[in-house]
């Protein structure tokens, strides 16, 4: 009996020592080289999608012979989506299918083909905003915003641009406030502004100001989100889904852009 109990204990010690090994965590630094196992193909997709400082991926098991994961959580951090940078995003999405794994290694190849949920927040900082609306969204129109600024302030946004269309040339200074809609944009709502100009720009400035909605847009993000929540401060915006995402105990890898 005693040595039953013996070899037991031998076995279970070993079984212990061979799962820890297995679920060691897998560190990347500056690249994720292909021809990894399928979580690391798949760290590899999502740095190459979010092209982000820093991330970590968590998977409860390997994807299965259905490209299928039950749970995963992913955590980056200076991440880039729709050239929208993020300073911090957390997603944990619930029995996902996916695209084959062998198209995972082609630009854009990693894509969700099912899912049956998606707990996910997002912080995006005032300068990242700053720099999106002066560098895309205030470009949209035909004519110019020129020194755009933004500046969270109170739970809300006041901006500040110079427009210039043809004849038109205006200071607009923009006091509102932000929206969420359908669960996956951010749009400008109830928003007032004055005009340093001709009263009658003001109807243009109005058309102008609707072409850069939405503000921010997940309607192509590569997990279908839902956003239940908008918070504004007076640095950070901060959007999550009626549930926060939490990473959990599994096969771990992490990657460093440097």
């Amino acid at each position: 009996m005693t040595r039953t109990r013996l070899w037991i204990g031998v076995l279970m010690l070993l079984a212990g020592l061979i799962t820890e090994s297995a679920a060691a965590p897998r560190h990347f630094v500056g690249s994720v080289p292909s021809g990894g196992d399928p979580g690391s193909e798949m760290l590899r997709a999502l740095v190459e999608h979010f092209a982000p400082e820093q991330a970590t991926l968590v998977l409860d098991a390997l994807p299965d012979a259905e490209n299928s994961v039950r749970h995963l959580f992913l955590e980056v951090t200076g991440a880039t989506t729709q050239e929208f940078r993020v300073a911090r995003m957390r997603l944990e999405p619930a029995f996902v299918t996916f695209s084959p794994i062998s198209s995972w290694h082609t630009s854009g190849g990693l894509k969700v083909e099912k899912i049956v949920s998606a707990k996910f927040e997002a912080e995006i900082s005032e300068e990242d905003l700053n720099n999106f609306l002066r560098n895309k969204a205030f470009s949209k129109d035909d004519g110019k915003w020129i020194d755009a600024a933004v500046d969270l302030r109170g739970g809300a946004i006041e901006a500040r641009a110079r427009y210039v269309s043809g004849m038109v040339r205006a200071l607009v200074e923009l006091h509102t406030e932000l929206q969420v809609r359908e669960g996956n944009q951010i749009w400008f709502s109830e928003y007032a502004f004055s005009v340093n100009g001709d009263p009658q720009s003001e109807g243009l400035i109005r058309e102008a100001l609707q072409k850069i909605q939405p503000v921010v847009d997940f309607r192509n993000f590569v997990f279908p989100v839902k956003i239940a929540f908008l918070d504004v401060d007076d640095e950070v915006i901060r959007v999550r889904t009626r549930t926060s995402p939490a990473p959990f105990q599994g096969l771990t890898y992490t990657y460093a852009a440097r």
